[in-house]
């Protein structure tokens, strides 16, 4: 019996010396939802904290983010009240963008807990992959080509379709003028935006490849500019996508949006080879993307026509 109690009091007075278990170490994590872009696509930023429950109430609030990030531009800065997470985490997100191919080194994201006196944690720091529209050079053909005659030049075919188009638009305002000219005359509605649409479209189906593709992203950026009322011809390709995105609309359309526009841009500019098997299916992405840009603005309209 003696050797028991003992033994006993010798376990009692173990865990009396013992330390307390103290809080656990805060943990503070960043991710981004995808680490390789092309030039100026969106990235999804996502910081979590977490915290010893005995800190549920401290606050916490991002540091050191303005309108830039290292060398990758804020597109949504986050926001100073976070989300809660699984078990009290909190959660911020951003989207940013990068425009200069190649690999980019992110800064670390820093975090500020409590205020007397404040903790600053810092996250791993992160890396992006830009990857450029254009063909690389090395890819490129740059051997010099020999010597050929002199010969006569082909017409352009996008020089033929810009004049079509120009000619067009010229008999076009000429009729509109000359009804508007007459007593009494009614003036013509013009379409509405997506039936504009599906029309241009629907007669790129005999057009050749690449004066196609040029005709397709001048009827989307038309459709997308009447549509959400700002000069989307004169827009660059990222500031389109920040006007889809900042109406509300799904984060996906705005994306697939410009991954279409830049597609095109690639045959456009930078004179990648396509078919028509291509651009008889981007045509098909550029009408369903616009029929989803209606539906998506269709209850906003009906709400601001209630109002």
């Amino acid at each position: 019996m003696r050797p028991a109690l003992v033994s006993l009091a010798l376990l009692v007075a173990l865990a009396a010396s013992a330390p307390a278990a103290g809080p656990a170490a805060p943990v503070f994590e960043v991710a981004l939802d995808e680490t390789s872009i092309t030039v100026g696509d969106p990235v999804t930023v996502t910081a979590r904290l977490r915290l010893d429950a005995s800190e549920a109430r401290v606050q916490a609030e991002i540091v050191g983010i303005a309108s830039t990030w290292g060398e990758a531009e804020v597109l949504e800065a986050p926001r100073p009240r976070p989300e809660l997470g699984e078990e009290g985490e909190r959660v911020w997100t951003l989207r940013v963008t990068a425009f200069r191919p190649g690999r980019i080194e992110l800064p670390p994201l820093e975090v500020r807990v409590g205020s007397d006196p404040p903790r600053t944690l810092v996250a791993t720091p992160v890396a992006l992959e830009v990857v450029s529209v254009l063909p690389a050079a090395e890819q490129a053909d740059v051997r010099p080509e020999p010597p050929a005659p002199a010969r006569s030049l082909p017409f352009p075919a996008p020089l033929g379709w810009t004049l079509a188009a120009l000619a067009t638009a010229l008999v076009a305002t000429a009729v509109v003028l000359a009804r508007r000219s007459r007593p009494g005359a009614a003036a013509v509605p013009a379409p509405a935006p997506l039936d504009e649409l599906e029309r241009a479209l629907g007669a790129l189906a005999v057009a050749e490849p690449a004066p196609g593709h040029v005709a397709l992203s001048a009827s989307l950026r038309r459709y997308l500019g009447r549509r959400l009322g700002f000069p989307a011809l004169e827009s660059t390709t990222t500031e389109v996508a920040r006007r889809l995105a900042g109406r509300g609309l799904e984060a996906d359309l705005a994306r697939r949006a410009r991954r279409l526009l830049v597609e095109c841009d690639a045959v456009k500019f930078a004179h990648r080879p396509t078919d028509g098997a291509e651009l008889a299916q981007r045509i098909e992405r550029g009408i369903a993307l616009a029929r989803e840009v209606e539906s998506g603005l269709a209850p906003a309209s009906a709400e601001s026509a209630r109002t």
